[in-house]
């Protein structure tokens, strides 16, 4: 598989699902979802497909697509889709819902927000007076990556399956932002999911790992590749506590995230 569309994937099924936070946290997003009620759908010719849907008070996600949506933007390739998600120049193809410049404006509202949270420097989320909730979302996009990568990534869904089972839980210690977790199963992939996020009950199980940043600062050091994880291991700005080998492949395959995420 191609890094194209490795990346893809990770745009689409580990980005993208962060849309919903953002539509249930950020001002401007849930003033442009308001009473609107909408559809959208992305198709990646040969590579990932999504699903938005803003019921009026709030945003879901789905891979899956259904008939007929407000919105169906066609992504002519995974690299279409890279340079779109990656701040290059490229323009899906709408193939339906264009006479609605409405929707069309939504999702350029949604985008532009995450891409806000994602992107902007420290001291412009501090200004904005989100840098705790644009951690949270960074964190909540690593480890998402991590299951994508159990997915499409052949060497990573080898180490989720010679993983042991286990649930494991990334967290911060002050409780500055939301938790995430990871649940690796006997087989297939690993699966990621926020803990406020209506999980179900086999998600909903006890964590026997947590992986506990000392507060936001520290995991924007380590998320953007100033600060050495091991390093903040080592010096107890995480702590790591409960099923070690499971923290070792974890730990393994966020490295290979930032060869595709920068």
């Amino acid at each position: 598989m191609n890094a194209d569309l490795i990346k893809s994937y990770l745009y689409l099924h580990a980005v993208l699902p962060q849309l919903t936070t953002i539509a249930a946290r950020d001002e401007q997003a849930r003033a442009a979802i308001d009473g609107r009620a909408a559809s959208i759908q992305l198709r990646t010719v040969r590579g990932p497909r999504a699903r938005l849907h803003a019921n009026g008070s709030g945003l879901s996600f789905a891979r899956e697509l259904r008939p007929l949506p407000s919105l169906g933007l066609l992504l002519p390739s995974p690299a279409v889709a890279v340079r779109m998600f990656g701040g290059g120049r490229a323009t899906p193809l709408p193939w339906w819902g264009l006479w609605r410049p409405g929707i069309i404006g939504l999702l350029r509202v949604l985008t532009g927000r995450l891409a806000f949270y994602l992107t902007a420097s420290k001291e412009e989320l501090e200004r904005a007076a989100c840098f705790d909730a644009a951690v949270g979302l960074r964190l909540a996009v690593m480890v998402y990556a991590i299951a994508v990568l159990t997915e499409h990534l052949p060497e990573a869904r080898q180490a989720a399956a010679d993983a042991p089972e286990g649930v494991a839980e990334f967290r911060f210690a002050d409780g500055s932002a939301g938790s995430v977790r990871l649940s690796c199963p006997r087989e297939g992939p690993m699966r990621a999911f926020l803990v406020d996020g209506g999980v179900t009950e086999s998600q909903a199980a006890p964590a026997n790992l947590i992986v506990e940043f000392q507060d936001t600062r520290t995991a924007l050091g380590v998320l953007s590749g100033e600060w050495d994880i091991w390093l903040a291991i080592g010096q107890a700005q995480i702590k790591i506590r409960g099923h070690f080998p499971l923290a070792q492949t974890i730990l393994r395959i966020m490295g290979r995230v930032g060869q595709f995420l920068g």
